[in-house]
């Protein structure tokens, strides 16, 4: 029982990290802690458990722990890496299929439903992780020129910060880099 619990101990931390840093947020605000803490205190106690005699016996544990977070660090910003390339596909795929709605009927959708079933069969989603963000889409019509602008909004790593496309434009713009 003393083993399994130590094994628990050993693997929850890192795994509440990646739920948490991955899963919910989407930003690796966790991991950046994680890593000052490595840096700070975890490497400097491996290794002055190497060089003072009496904690010897527990370096081969302090290795493993540090060995542990900087695996989870880096799956962490790989995982939300990942989630990134695959929100700038989806977002350009997005665009193209709006494109050719815009060159069939001659305009801009008003909503992205309206690209349904015709050019796509759903909406996508730019996330493939949770959190599950939404692509937002606005079709603005200034009162006083009566000029329309269309625009598709998604966020980036975590709620901080937002990629735009403006189709009028006809290009990328980040917002909170």
């Amino acid at each position: 029982m003393k083993k399994i619990w130590t094994i628990l101990r050993l693997i929850a931390g890192p795994l509440a990290i990646i739920f948490i840093d991955v899963f919910l947020v989407g930003f690796p605000i966790c991991s950046i802690f994680i890593t000052l803490a490595i840096i700070l205190y975890m490497i400097p106690k491996t290794l002055l458990s190497l060089i003072i005699r009496k904690q010897r016996d527990k370096f081969k544990g302090n290795l493993t722990g540090t060995f542990i977070y900087i695996g989870v660090v880096v799956l962490v910003f790989f995982a939300i890496w990942l989630q990134e390339t695959i929100a700038a596909n989806q977002s350009q795929q997005l665009v193209e299929i709006i494109e050719q709605y815009h060159l069939k009927h001659n305009r801009y959708p008003d909503r992205l439903e309206e690209l349904v079933p015709e050019f796509t069969s759903n909406v996508p989603s730019p996330r493939s992780f949770f959190p599950k963000f939404s692509f937002y889409y606005s079709a603005y019509e200034d009162h006083e020129t009566k000029k329309k602008t269309h625009s598709l909004m998604h966020f980036k790593a975590g709620p901080f910060q937002k990629r735009a496309y403006s189709f009028e434009d006809k290009k990328w713009t980040d917002f909170g880099d």
